[in-house]
């Protein structure tokens, strides 16, 4: 959850064949578009008491019918260390058609912002592209390129930003949704037992949930620590190599039609902390998705 991207490109316009498959009316769905995985969540492989407190946990959240039905998910993502703000991003992931759309504030940008009085600051790089099929959806020029004719691809730079726009996705979009994907396919549940106080949270006790997956979806590893009264989580620790952990206690709960996430990441070591804001759940924006035509 701490890795911090650099980029240095600004995506001006996607390739002609993109806006004509982009801009126009999406085809009627009933479910949201989704990579290839298994193709539902299996309970065989996990514990039956797990999969209870998963279950109560989700119902507290909001339910499981109400995440299905989530069409679109916007959020900005602001990175803070010792309070000071280090870095920003904006998503919008149109869950339903499987797009995405990044927006990059650079450090040099953000120092401008803090001496601006709160002013808003300018986007530094925007990507949009398919989730799903990413390589090569994205035309993507440098700022020295902008007027630079159409016709001259810069695969290099165009390649580089969608992969890190997907990658920036994959870890902030489960950060913010993990919770309520919990018996996704492939998902693995494991109930450990009771932990006590963790930094002033799991008072008395929280219900220890090892997740895992099976091996063509992923093989990260975590632990969700949920509160049996409330029935929300409380700290999700993520087991890295050797042994080593990032563990985050969860705060700033909010609803948001009908959904609960955390607002506050607090890592348990160094003083940092993940905020997430403008959390708006709705309909697909198709703007957002098609570039500006300069």
């Amino acid at each position: 959850m701490s890795e911090r991207v650099p980029v240095r490109v600004f995506v001006v316009a996607l390739l002609a064949y993109l806006v004509a498959n982009l801009s126009g009316c999406a085809p009627t769905r009933t479910a949201a578009a989704t990579q290839t995985t298994p193709a539902a969540f299996d309970p065989s492989t996990s514990d039956a008491k797990a999969i209870g407190v998963i279950d109560e946990m989700v119902a507290a959240l909001g339910s499981a019918a109400a995440w299905s039905q989530v069409k679109q998910l916007r959020w900005e993502l602001k990175y803070f260390q010792n309070d000071e703000l280090m870095g920003w991003v904006r998503h919008s992931w149109d869950i339903w058609n499987g797009r995405h759309r990044y927006e990059f504030i650079g450090s040099a940008t953000l120092q401008q912002f803090k001496a601006s009085d709160g002013k808003e600051p300018p986007i530094f790089t925007i990507a949009m592209y398919d989730l799903y099929d990413h390589q090569g959806k994205g035309y993507v020029t440098d700022s020295a390129r902008i007027n630079t004719p159409a016709n001259q691809a810069y695969s290099e730079d165009r390649d580089r930003i969608v992969e890190e726009a997907f990658r920036a996705w994959q870890r902030d979009s489960y950060q913010l949704t993990m919770f309520h994907k919990l018996k996704d396919p492939g998902v693995k549940l494991e109930y450990v037992g009771e932990r006590e106080d963790i930094k002033g949270k799991c008072k008395p006790a929280c219900l220890d949930i090892k997740v895992s997956f099976v091996p063509e979806v992923g093989s990260d590893l975590y632990h969700v620590y949920i509160s049996p009264e409330t029935k929300l989580p409380e700290v999700v620790e993520r087991v890295q190599s050797e042994g080593s952990s990032l563990a985050f206690i969860l705060d700033n709960w909010t609803e948001v039609n009908g959904l609960k996430f955390p607002q506050v990441f607090k890592n348990l070591g160094p003083n940092e902390e993940f905020r997430i804001e403008n959390i708006h759940i709705g309909d697909p924006e198709q703007e957002l998705y098609v570039p500006t035509i300069r």
